[in-house]
C-alpha cells in the first residue's frame, strides 16, 4: 500500500513539473514573432511562436485600388484575402526558425524534447 501511495505522489510531482515546463515553454512562444508580407507588399500579418495572429496591417492604397476597380466585379474580397493570406504563408515560414532559435538559447528545446520522450 506504501509502495502505492508512493507512486501516486510521484506521478503528482511529475505532473507539476511537466505543467510548469508547459508553462515555460507557452510563455517562451508567446514572446516570439514574425512578420511576413504578401507578395504584392500591401499587406504585413505578425503570428507569435504559438502561431497565434498578432497583429495584420493593409496598406489603405490597397483598399482604395480593391474598391475602385473590383467592386464592379463582385471580387473586392478576394485581393485582400489573397493577400492576407499570402502574408500569413510567410510569417508561418519565418516563426519556425525562430522558435527553434529561442528554444535552443533558452535551453528548452533539450526540456521540449524530453517531454516526447527524447524523440
Amino acid at each position: 500500500m506504501l509502495d502505492g501511495i508512493k507512486n501516486t505522489i510521484g506521478n503528482v510531482g511529475k505532473m507539476a513539473q511537466a505543467k510548469q515546463q508547459q508553462d515555460k515553454l507557452d510563455k517562451l512562444m508567446s514572446s516570439v514573432s514574425a512578420t511576413g508580407t504578401s507578395k504584392n507588399g500591401k499587406v504585413t500579418v505578425t503570428v507569435n511562436g504559438k502561431q497565434t495572429i498578432v497583429s495584420i496591417k493593409i496598406d489603405p492604397t490597397l483598399i482604395n485600388f480593391v474598391y475602385e476597380t473590383q467592386t464592379s466585379k463582385n471580387q473586392e474580397d478576394t485581393m485582400i484575402a489573397k493577400s492576407i493570406m499570402e502574408a500569413y504563408d510567410d510569417a508561418q515560414k519565418k516563426i519556425q526558425p525562430e522558435v527553434m532559435k529561442k528554444l535552443q538559447e533558452s535551453g528548452n528545446l533539450s526540456d521540449l524534447m524530453s517531454m516526447f520522450g527524447g524523440a
